[in-house]
């Protein structure tokens, strides 16, 4: 009897049928409408990835088993025949389905999968036997890091099709969990959620005005916050399904964290949207003129890099929550570490502190080297992380549990085992983040570029309206007080030639210009205002001012023909003062 004969015969379906179980008792109903909606989630596709991952790592397992340690290798064939039959039955019997329930999306995942299994399994024995030459260990290690992100995503998209179809069923079969949302430390305000919708107000948080804020400081400002809303929204959707056994006091501290590299984000972004509308010359006319679409070419990179630390942050978390669960039995366990501490240490492993810049919240080096397999010391470092984490876990002591003269005995499983566990989470890991960078995350970008540009463009609509408004009336304000000032100086000048009787063959006109230039440089920066009635007696005050300094109307005059820098200086000073302290009654 041939190795594969062995395996037809002796391939048990029980723990298969756990995983299928325990993966669909978990789907929310919001996660299952999402799957019937055909409704592209990236939390829910992870789920379903990192399932399936499971799925094949437990196969590998089963068919390594069942070969008794052989080194000879197998074929997709050989593995098709077996998993061919075990696949379509768990799925049947997990959710009570027809025999006939065989459909195309069925036979082609049970067909992928099995071309996984069969190159994982083969990996393993090859691995297995240059162990062996070595004289180390010929423990069959199961490999997933490398799997093809085209080959899980095409897993992905034939499963999803298959839950699709049975969507209703599974609803039926399971009690799904209730959709779990927590309050986000920075949540959209119902305001500017209903003015997204119609547009027909103006909401509070879009008009932030201060008399020191410059108008593009506003714009800013407001369409920061804007973006920063999607932002926030959009790193809770991808993390918060992956840490739905996390408890809420540090999701809430893991989650506050990342506020500050979320703003930093939305900051670069809301940047670039201002730049477009400068260059549009939003300002010059709100009527017919709208905000463009901010240029995310070069935040693209950022944007994405980003995200991905957002997921591999939390994508850890939940394999230290995993290790809990499977070893701990989710009883009372204590860390030694602080969340604090373990985020510094998960931020340790991602952004080492040589490799660290200015721009750290950016960095995704490590990505770039397992893509391109030298993943060695990445591994390495995740996996001390987490076994230190697990060395750090000790059990709860709970006495009402205990009767009179009865000791509790808490034993920890063995390190060896947990190790193993840890080693096949953070390989699967890898390959989940390769798949998730390579096909996973443009989407998510995609959808996070359109969502931002199209919630800041109601902002920006609006706050440029009202910028616009008040930058308009600030030139309003300045231009009455340039005429006020360019009245009083052509009063002046008339009340000094009156006086003088000079004739001059220089235009009265340029005189007048040449004298008000000097005078706004002098005042332009001060706030000051002028009334109708000051404006009647201001030239006569100042002629008087004058007077006590130079010794007659005429010589005044003259130095205002010959710009005389001392005398247009001495009443441009004179003018400040008058406007500042206000004129003498």
């Amino acid at each position: 009897m041939d190795h594969m004969e062995q395996i037809e015969e002796t391939l048990d379906m029980e723990e298969t049928r756990q995983l299928v179980d325990s993966f669909l008792q978990r789907l929310t109903q919001e996660q299952l409408e999402f799957f019937r909606l055909d409704k592209d989630d990236s939390a829910t596709k992870v789920l379903l990835s990192e399932f399936l991952l499971d799925l094949i790592l437990l196969l590998a397992k089963c068919v390594l088993m069942k070969l008794n340690r052989t080194t000879v290798s197998v074929s997709e064939e050989y593995v098709l025949s077996t998993v061919g039959d075990t696949l379509p039955q768990t799925f049947t019997e997990a959710l009570n389905l027809s025999n006939d329930f065989y459909s195309g999306s069925s036979r082609s995942l049970t067909s992928l999968i099995s071309l996984q299994v069969a190159r994982s399994v083969n990996s393993a024995l090859s691995a297995m036997s240059a162990r062996s030459a070595r004289t180390e260990s010929t423990e069959p290690v199961i490999d997933l890091k490398d799997t093809c992100p085209g080959s899980l995503n095409a897993m992905v998209q034939q499963a999803s099709k298959m839950i699709q179809d049975s969507a209703g069923k599974i609803q039926a079969q399971y009690a799904s969990p209730p959709d779990r949302r927590r309050s986000s430390i920075s949540p959209m305000s119902d305001s500017s959620n209903e003015y997204m919708k119609d547009g027909s107000e103006t909401p509070d948080n879009f008009v932030y005005i201060e008399s020191s804020e410059s108008a593009e400081d506003t714009l800013l400002s407001t369409t920061s916050k804007t973006v920063e809303d999607v932002l926030m929204k959009e790193v809770s959707d991808l993390t918060e399904p992956l840490l739905s056994d996390m408890s809420d006091e540090d999701f809430a501290q893991l989650e506050t964290d990342s506020l500050p590299k979320i703003r930093m984000v939305a900051q670069d972004i809301a940047e670039s949207i201002v730049d477009d509308v400068k260059a549009a010359e939003t300002f010059a006319s709100p009527k017919d003129k709208k905000p463009k679409k901010a240029k995310f070419n070069k935040l693209g990179k950022k944007m994405k890099n980003f995200f991905t630390n957002q997921f591999a942050q939390a994508s850890v978390f939940r394999i230290m929550a995993k290790v809990k669960a499977k070893f701990f039995d989710n009883s009372q366990v204590q860390s030694s570490q602080s969340m604090q501490d373990l985020m510094s240490s998960v931020e340790s492993v991602f952004h080492p502190k040589d490799t660290k810049t200015e721009d750290a919240v950016y960095e995704c080096k490590w990505v770039t080297e397992i893509s391109k397999g030298k993943d060695q010391m990445f591994i390495e470092n995740l996996t001390g992380l987490l076994g230190s984490y697990t060395d750090g876990l000790k059990f709860i002591p709970e006495p009402d549990k205990t009767s009179p003269g009865q000791t509790l005995v808490l034993v920890t499983p063995p390190r060896a085992t947990i190790a193993a566990y840890i080693r096949e989470r953070v390989q699967l890991f890898v390959g989940l983040m390769n798949w998730w960078q390579k096909i996973q995350a443009e989407a998510l970008i995609k959808r996070v570029t359109k969502l931002a540009v199209e919630d800041t463009s109601a902002a920006v609509s609006v706050s440029s309206q009202i910028l616009y408004k008040i930058e308009k009336e600030t030139r309003d304000k300045e231009n009455m007080k340039k005429m006020y000032v360019m009245v009083i100086v052509q009063k002046l000048l008339t009340r000094i030639l009156k006086n003088t009787k000079i004739v001059t063959t220089v235009d009265e006109d340029v005189i007048a210009n040449q004298l008000f230039d000097c005078i706004w440089a002098e005042i332009q920066c001060d706030e000051f205002e002028i009334s109708e009635e000051a404006l009647e007696h201001f030239d006569k005050q100042i002629l008087n001012e004058l007077s006590k300094t130079w010794n007659s109307p005429w010589e005044v005059m003259v130095g205002l023909i010959s710009r005389d820098p001392q005398i247009e200086q001495n009443i441009a000073s004179l003018f400040r003062h008058h406007l500042i302290n206000g004129p003498k009654k």
